[in-house]
């Protein structure tokens, strides 16, 4: 059998399963954010060529407007 723990290694115990805890949600958190982050990229990329497609059809069927760029005035498009 284990002999009982005294009160110092108890509490140095509990200090080690909380400093443990606090980096396994740290890394988690990272995880989420890096897969959150990787999603969005993909999905705004997906997004600026479906919508500069969209752009060369319209100006292709000579349409009203022309065929600029269905990005252009997007500060988010310029950014990246």
């Amino acid at each position: 059998m284990h002999e009982p723990l005294n009160t110092l290694e108890l509490h140095r115990l509990h200090d080690e399963a909380h400093a443990r805890a606090e980096a396994l949600r740290r890394a988690a958190r990272d995880d989420v954010w890096r897969g959150a982050d990787a999603l969005l990229c993909n999905a705004r990329s997906r997004a600026l060529r479906a919508a500069d497609r969209l752009a060369h059809r319209i100006g292709r069927h000579g349409r009203p407007g022309g065929a600029a760029s269905a990005t252009a005035g997007c500060p988010a498009a310029s950014a990246g």
